[in-house]
């Protein structure tokens, strides 16, 4: 079993140089006195989508966060399970950048699963949406885990161009006060 989690990780990082963006968004925001970027992409790969996330501080910061990170999809559902940055990595304010990757792959009985490596390096799903395709507007929502209040939720909208059968790039930028 392990070896289909560190091959699915090879084929990842070997072609992350190839990958095909579909969208990208980012937004400022504050914190708890903390000035943070937010930044979100979701690009393709062979077999599967990917949606990296992120959020930098910007600037000193004597303020601490441990954020987690949920995915709504277009039909208004969100991901079951948290996903959290890798321990050691997870704090904000200890680092200046903490990080995720949500998988998404494609069902061939309908719908796109929402999937995560656990700290044991497997697979594991952590949402599902019935969508015949992935289009429409969704959002990375950063949680603080001590407190359960909203830091931020960054749109991401994918679309399908008609022209090309597939869904085609676009750049989203949104601020919060």
């Amino acid at each position: 079993m392990r070896w289909i989690a560190l091959l699915i990780l090879v084929l990842m990082g070997g072609i992350h140089a190839q990958a095909d963006v579909l969208s990208h968004a980012t937004m400022e925001t504050e914190y708890d006195g903390m000035q943070l970027l937010v930044e979100a992409m979701w690009y393709k790969v062979p077999a599967m989508d990917v949606i990296e996330a992120s959020v930098t501080v910007k600037g000193p910061s004597d303020t601490y966060v441990y954020p987690v990170f949920f995915l709504r999809y277009p039909d208004g559902e969100t991901t079951e399970i948290a996903l959290s940055p890798v321990e050691g990595e997870d704090c904000l304010g200890e680092v200046d950048t903490v990080s995720v990757k949500f998988y998404i792959w494609c069902h061939d009985f309908g719908g796109w699963s929402i999937f995560m490596f656990s700290e044991e390096n497997v697979f594991e799903r952590i949402g599902r949406t019935k969508l015949d395709y992935p289009v429409g507007e969704w959002a990375v929502i950063v949680v603080d885990k001590d407190t359960d209040t909203v830091v931020a939720e960054l749109p991401l909208y994918v679309a399908i161009s008609k022209s090309a059968g597939r869904p085609k790039s676009k750049r989203f930028s949104a601020e919060i006060d």
